[in-house]
């Protein structure tokens, strides 16, 4: 239960309101602490259109954004049901035309990327080439005066003793 001053109402909102639709007007409610649409009915004095409060549920000011949505709200407005839901089918089927084509796209890149990895894998599944790098080997050539190393490692031990 609301206690206190009633906020007041931005008097354009309330003109934009009756130019979308006279049978629309707006209240403050002091049970749920916010602003409520109302809309004439035959079997009630007033239906509850919309409530107006932020994503959280708190109080909010209403504003040009809540005609808005009335708006796309409103079937009637946009040819009825049926061609709503042609809307909507339509839709769907653009995003699923959308989705495919990213997901190609996105597979494209992976294996462009990736093609000469693929081509090996591929040459070697087939068996034509056991190894079959992407790029040519070269060895090293040193540079300057190469001296040469004798690895005492791979003599047996009766070589080092003829050798003294």
């Amino acid at each position: 239960m609301y206690q206190g001053v009633v906020p007041s109402l931005d008097p354009a909102f309330e003109k934009d309101l009756k130019e979308f639709d006279k049978t629309l007007w707006v209240e403050f409610s002091r049970e749920t602490g916010r602003f409520i649409i109302y809309q004439k009915s035959a079997q009630y004095s007033k239906a509850q259109v919309m409530v107006i409060e932020t994503e959280d549920g708190n109080f909010r000011q209403p504003n040009t954004l809540d005609i808005a949505l009335l708006y796309w709200g409103d079937l009637w407005r946009h040819g009825g049901e049926k061609a709503r839901a042609i809307f909507g089918e339509e839709k769907a089927l653009k995003q699923m035309e959308d989705d495919d084509k990213e997901t190609e796209t996105t597979f494209r890149e992976a294996t462009i990327d990736d093609r000469h990895w693929l081509r090996r894998k591929l040459l070697e599944a087939s068996g034509q080439v056991a190894d079959a790098p992407h790029v040519r080997r070269i060895e090293p050539k040193p540079k300057g005066e190469s001296f040469e190393v004798i690895d005492k490692r791979k003599f047996k031990t009766d070589n080092l003793i003829n050798c003294e």
